[in-house]
């Protein structure tokens, strides 16, 4: 989802941010922005360094719900796991070949447009556990009481 910023003495009119970014993360941003320090530790991370050319080198894993989805991008991969499948798959399964498969684990960098699913893959059976592990994590940071924040990506 496309998000617009405007703040001329900072962001140059026309600057992309190529990024994943998510919801959590404006908050951040906006504190950061305005130089406020939170007295407790947030969800998203700031991509102020994005919009002035000088990205934070950030491995915190970034987690995105939609219906019975739940993904999560850390490093050059993402994960989608499904809980169920959804009711209008007809349009999306045209569009992405693995739309209806359970578990999928995409390399962005080579394959952005999320065609080819490595989770089949035995080659990427340790990542795939791994973003398994953030998935649960997340789980558990997201329902229990006095969670502990998920590690940083490998």
């Amino acid at each position: 989802i496309m998000q617009a910023v405007r703040y001329p003495p900072l962001v140059a009119a026309g600057s992309e941010v190529r990024s994943v970014v998510v919801h959590t993360d404006t908050s951040a941003t906006l504190m950061d922005l305005a130089s406020v320090v939170p007295g407790f530790a947030l969800d998203g991370v700031s991509w102020k360094g994005d919009l002035v050319g000088a990205p934070a080198a950030t491995t915190k894993p970034k987690f995105m719900e939609m219906l019975t989805d739940r993904s999560v991008v850390a490093g050059k991969y993402k994960y989608i796991g499904k809980g169920k499948p959804n009711l209008d798959t007809e349009n999306l399964a045209g569009m992405y070949a693995s739309y209806n498969d359970c578990e999928q684990l995409y390399d962005l960098t080579i394959d952005g447009a999320e065609q080819i699913n490595l989770a089949g893959d035995a080659e990427y059976a340790g990542l795939l556990q791994v973003f398994r592990g953030y998935m649960a994590c997340h789980d558990q940071a997201t329902t229990a009481e006095n969670a502990v924040p998920c590690r940083d990506a490998v």
